[in-house]
């Protein structure tokens, strides 16, 4: 007796299909949505297939964007947000002679200054951090913070 997957009829429902990454999916497309989007093709310069599996990884690639954001890991206590550490080691870079006030790493990765503090001790621990090190400079007030080591810059 033939039974539904989905809404593929499968013959033989005790022999499971086996996927592969490089299998074609094939579905049925309204004649009306075809010639729309033969249309668009051409006019993108592109075949119906590549079209669709252009429009269906933008699609996919938005959704786990969206999932990325629902499921942010929160900072605090133990948490540490790595976004912002790389923005905080980018703005560095980009002042490396002169050195960052905690007001412009604040400011640079839209945090309070508390946090902004937080991000330093991070990247001052010897224990947690070694291709990226900074160090304070506190005989001149607001206190400035300098790269002390970064590995990716050839610096030690």
């Amino acid at each position: 007796m033939p039974t539904r997957g989905g809404e593929q009829l499968y013959l033989f429902p005790d022999c499971k299909p086996e996927i592969r990454e490089d299998d074609v999916i094939l579905f049925h497309i309204k004649r009306k949505n075809k010639e729309t989007l033969a249309d668009q093709a051409r006019l993108e310069g592109l075949s119906v297939t590549g079209l669709l599996n252009t429009l269906i990884a933008d699609y996919l690639t938005k959704k786990l964007e969206a999932v990325k954001q629902v499921f942010k890991q929160k900072t605090g206590r133990g948490n540490i947000d790595w976004d912002q550490l790389e923005k905080v080691k980018e703005l560095m870079r980009s002042r490396d002679p002169e050195g960052v006030r905690l007001q412009d790493i604040a400011e640079y990765c839209d945090c309070s200054n508390a946090r902004a503090r937080g991000l330093i001790d991070i990247l001052s621990d010897t224990h947690t951090q070694t291709e990226f090190l900074v160090y304070e400079e506190d005989k001149v007030k607001p206190t400035r913070y300098f790269i002390y080591s970064d590995e990716s810059r050839g610096r030690k």
